[in-house]
């Protein structure tokens, strides 16, 4: 079993809360969309090299069998992780993606 987390930035329409809230976005939408078509509104173009490095340098290079196999779509990155590593490696992708400004949410 794995578990998926979607990172990614804000678009200029949903970048605040107050946007966000007069939307009434939620993030389970955001996940429920993006797991159907693999994206969402509310994603933004980004480039991810930076971050894909520092999270690389963090917990290691992608590799199978690996921390990680990383899936990249055109507004968003889907990190997918053995369910075993989840819990110790979800909080510091999510740690390192708030660094570049970025969300991150278990899809």
């Amino acid at each position: 079993m794995s578990v998926n987390l979607v990172v990614w930035s804000w678009s200029k329409d949903f970048d605040t809360p107050a946007k966000r809230k007069k939307h009434k976005i939620k993030f389970d939408e955001i996940k429920d969309v993006w797991a159907d078509k693999g994206d969402h509104p509310s994603m933004a173009p980004f480039d991810f090299a930076e971050f894909e490095a520092a999270v690389a340098e963090k917990i290691g290079p992608e590799v199978v069998d690996g921390p990680y196999i990383l899936e990249r779509y055109p507004h968003s990155l889907c990190y997918n992780l053995p369910f075993s590593q989840a819990p110790k490696l979800i909080p510091v992708i999510g740690t390192i993606a708030r660094k570049f400004g970025l969300n991150a949410a278990e899809a």
